[in-house]
């Protein structure tokens, strides 16, 4: 009965939030599997591939022990493989650079396990989003034109042939490059929540929110987050939220494994969220497509328009027109909030640009070349990555001062080491356990809950239904299981459960103290997976274009995500159901939510300018806002 009824239940007890000790991960009967300890790399590759996910530290344990037993074995090969670090290296600034002084190791280490299984994520959704047709209505400007040539063709997808009309510079090549660029921008709008870019912490931020001690009281390293650096490729997937500019990071690991160079433009001008290190200003992501950078907007979620209906804004065009930018100011009668101006002034747009690569650091080790060079077939995987061939080809390009490699990443390696020092250090200090609670509220869980990240893993693969005659569930009927038995009957009276409770390892022996602590913990995931798989399950339908069950699963995430978790994303992706179905009305009008408030959210600045473009290219009778106060 426990296996029929709750065998699926994987929880990890939240201890930061209940005040006891760190507990293993619960991995439910019906996913744990006999994988061999093998030094075949195919066993090893292959458990990396499984749609089914396990207990992190088992992962670790497999992948990084059976590349690492694999690699030993081929020693006498690998003592003739040719490898020179990436010469871009060289631009990273000093506080990083002890990170560079191991990437000739060949031995694997445990987080590679989660950076290869990135990849292969990546690998997926690059080729599944862009196999599909363009989201209807993903660019407003063009949405017409769109609409004129499938009413004469027969076309898929008749995108390509619209974008190509106004962009007529471009060769067939070169069209299709941002053709699949626009697709893969617009699935990472839609599926990373978008979340505040920080400031550069202060020293007095370090003071008082260190994780790790350290003299130099550097932000990363001591563990405090701040623009970009606070989570892995691969966790910005896992969890689905980031900052703007974590969305680029993630927007340009896509484009890599479509063979699309994407760079972060930043300009040499500090503000707020500089590092004094390098005092540039990140700006927004760049598809390069021979000379020209066409520009990709990560905080609006749209691309910059352009000089003409259709176009998207090249960094020659907003250079030549600043209006192009000027033009992203919010009216008085889109907003009365004091935020409204688009961030970026024209002092800064004048100053100079510097072109930033993302490499993440896995990808420019020896260890990660010899493994890429290894794999053939349906399990390559794109693991290495040599940025200074991309500076090369950037180096003629008159308006980029410098290219250089992105530190976000390795501010990121720093980042992490600390949370996992604080975390050691959070079993005997309260304080770092106080500190680390967004940890325990935003990521244990879903860190620790394996049927949760098993939907999400499908989800990713484009596994989303039971395929017919296969006992193995789709993403849809995992998340729909999480919502349908985690009820608030079930959670309230958890305790009147013996089999569920026996399932998340709350058994005899425990102090009162103790059992109570466990049973709060084990109903507080149980909320918030079931938050997360409503939330999940309406995307879910989006991306499986169906636009009006996605409708009805959003609509539901408020009564399901008691903590308000998506509460900002939710009306975004219901507008953009409602694009799909030709509901303009219902979808402008999600998009002004927050339209006054006196500081705007990440989101809604670039909803409004979605809605501005929807009342001019596609339905100018919907009415102007009511507002009546002015900035």
């Amino acid at each position: 009965m426990r296996r029929n009824c709750f065998g699926f239940i994987a929880v990890c007890m939240c201890c930061a939030i209940s005040g006891c000790s760190p507990q293993a991960t619960i991995v439910d009967d019906s996913t744990q599997i006999q994988v061999p300890s093998s030094d075949n790399l195919d066993v090893t590759i292959d458990y990396l591939f499984s749609e089914d996910q396990f207990a992190m530290s088992e992962i670790e344990e497999k992948v990084s022990g059976g590349l690492s037993r694999w690699i030993f074995a081929e020693k006498d090969k690998i003592a003739q493989f040719e490898w020179h670090p990436d010469p871009l290296l060289e631009t990273l600034p000093a506080e990083v650079k002890p990170l560079v002084d191991e990437l000739n190791r060949e031995n694997f280490k445990t987080i590679d396990s989660h950076y290869l299984q990135g990849q292969i994520r990546f690998k997926s959704l690059g080729e599944s989003i862009t196999a599909r047709p363009v989201v209807r209505n993903f660019w407003p400007p063009l949405s017409k034109q769109v609409d004129a040539i499938a009413a004469t063709e027969s076309n898929y997808d008749t995108f390509p042939q619209a974008l190509h009309a106004v962009h007529p510079e471009l060769s067939d090549e070169q069209n299709q490059q941002l053709v699949d660029a626009c697709k893969l921008f617009d699935w990472t709008v839609r599926n990373i929540f978008l979340l505040d870019r920080a400031d550069w912490p202060s020293a007095k931020d370090v003071d008082d929110k260190y994780l790790a001690e350290l003299d130099t009281k550097w932000p990363p390293s001591s563990g405090v987050g701040g623009p970009g650096y606070q989570r892995f490729n691969w966790q910005l997937l896992s969890y689905g939220r980031g900052d703007d500019l974590e969305r680029g990071r993630v927007f340009a690991q896509l484009a890599l494994q479509r063979n699309i160079d994407v760079v972060m433009l930043a300009f040499d001008s500090p503000t707020k969220s500089s590092a004094p290190n390098e005092k540039l200003t990140p700006w927004l992501p760049a598809v390069v497509i021979g000379e020209h950078l066409f520009l990709f907007d990560t905080r609006l979620g749209l691309p910059i328009p352009g000089t003409a209906e259709g176009r998207i804004a090249t960094l020659a065009d907003v250079k030549q027109n600043p209006q192009l930018v000027k033009s992203l100011d919010l009216t008085v009668d889109e907003s009365t909030s004091d935020d409204s101006d688009y961030w970026l002034d024209a002092e800064m747009l004048s100053a100079p640009v510097v072109a930033l690569i993302d490499a993440p650091l896995e990808s420019l080790t020896k260890r990660m070349a010899i493994l890429e060079r290894s794999l053939t077939g349906q399990k390559r995987i794109v693991c290495t990555s040599r940025p200074s061939e991309l500076a090369k080809r950037l180096k003629s390009n008159p308006l980029i001062q410098e290219t250089r490699l992105w530190s976000a990443e390795f501010y990121v390696q720093q980042f992490r080491a600390a949370v996992t020092e604080g975390l050691k250090q959070s079993r005997f200090n309260a304080d770092v356990r106080e500190r680390l609670s967004w940890f325990y509220s935003d990521e244990e869980y879903v860190d620790s809950y394996v049927r949760l990240r098993t939907a999400k893993n499908k989800y990713f693969l484009n596994k989303l239904e039971s395929p017919r005659g296969v006992k193995d569930k789709g993403a849809f009927e995992l998340f729909s299981t999480m919502i349908i038995v985690y009820t608030d009957d079930l959670i309230d009276h958890l305790e009147n459960h013996a089999s569920v409770l026996h399932a998340v390892g709350i058994q005899s022996g425990f102090s009162a103290l103790e059992y109570q602590q466990r049973l709060a913990a084990v109903k507080s995931q149980m909320r918030l997976v079931r938050g997360d798989a409503s939330y999940f399950l309406g995307l879910c339908h989006l991306e499986g274009a169906n636009p009006s069950t996605a409708i009805t699963w959003f609509s539901r995430v408020d009564a399901l995500d008691n903590r308000g978790h998506w509460k900002a994303g939710v009306p975004y992706l219901t507008g953009r159901s409602h694009e799909m179905l030709d509901q303009f009305k219902d979808a402008v009008a999600l998009y002004q939510i927050g339209q006054n408030e006196e500081k705007l959210s990440p989101q809604t600045h670039g909803n409004l300018i979605r809605a501005r473009l929807i009342k001019t290219f596609l339905e100018p009778e919907i009415p102007t806002s009511n507002t009546s106060a002015s900035r």
